[in-house]
């Protein structure tokens, strides 16, 4: 992500930076511009047990997707699944607790894929909690020319 954001940096001085051609008079660099959209959601769970789902829209000819989902539980335990637009599941994961009640214990767990040239259309995050506490973050970046 570091190189990314560098990368993205350079590029966006380049395009504001005139160039000096051979004849000595200045002549503008070009390059696409790039455009993307940074998203963040906060799902918080308490002894929860009713299956939820978030729809996340990728408009076509979006040049990348990246999906982060960070999760904590403390009590109980938690599937997430992500379903592109053709109902394919594109990643999965569970985390729980395995103490008895009266000790404390935090489970983390955590997806992160990307996808380039993603499917346009709804893509799906269902979140299937059993008794769960705790608390879920999503975060999608999307990129487009």
């Amino acid at each position: 992500m570091k190189i990314q954001a560098a990368f993205s940096l350079i590029a966006a001085l380049l395009l504001h930076v005139p160039l000096v051609a051979q004849n000595g008079k200045p002549t503008q660099f070009s390059m696409q511009q790039e455009a993307a959209m940074d998203l963040h959601r906060t799902i918080e769970l308490d002894n929860d047990s009713k299956p939820a789902e978030i729809t996340l829209s990728i408009k076509p000819g979006e040049r990348s997707f990246d999906l982060s989902i960070f999760t904590m539980v403390s009590e109980g335990k938690l599937a997430i699944e992500v379903y592109d637009p053709n109902k394919t599941k594109q990643g999965s994961f569970t985390v729980g607790t395995q103490l008895d009640a009266g000790k404390k214990e935090l489970v983390r767990g955590n997806l992160e894929k990307s996808w380039i040239e993603p499917i346009g259309g709804d893509w799906k995050v269902k979140i299937i909690p059993s008794y769960a506490t705790g608390r879920i973050e999503i975060h999608t970046l999307t990129a487009v020319y």
